[in-house]
């Protein structure tokens, strides 16, 4: 697959996170991050990214995928999206599929270690605090 050119819109990302970075107490125990299209999350979701955060050092907030996920390939892709090129590679199992959501906790030194490697590497897409089994 062809590759895309870093967007502007990544490093304003990136920014803006290293500015909130800045605000957070490295003394704090936990940091929370929630966005507004989830108003609606459940105390009891809280409460369990908060006590599994205490325990992972870092966790998510997820649910599994209801939507059947096609791979596609294509030999041209335009700003990631899929056109006449495009083909169909295989159908993913949604029993292994997790839709992420937010809140999201992490310990405070675990997200700077985090930022600090996405600041020296500029990747295409972060994935810095993923962890691979």
């Amino acid at each position: 697959m062809q590759q895309r050119e870093q967007q502007p819109f990544l490093h304003q990302d990136l920014s803006s996170w290293n500015m909130s970075l800045q605000a957070v107490d490295l003394n704090s125990e936990l940091v929370c991050v929630h966005d507004s299209a989830r108003p609606l999350v459940s105390s009891r979701d809280i409460e369990k990214v908060l006590k599994d955060g205490w325990l992972n050092e870092a966790v998510v907030l997820g649910v599994p995928v209801k939507a059947t996920i096609k791979e596609i390939q294509s030999y041209f892709l335009i700003f990631g999206q899929a056109n006449s090129e495009s083909f169909v590679v295989r159908t993913l199992d949604r029993k292994t599929l997790w839709e992420m959501q937010t809140p999201q906790v992490i310990k405070p030194e675990l997200l700077k270690k985090g930022f600090e490697l996405v600041n020296r590497s500029q990747p295409q897409t972060i994935y810095c605090f993923q962890r691979e089994y």
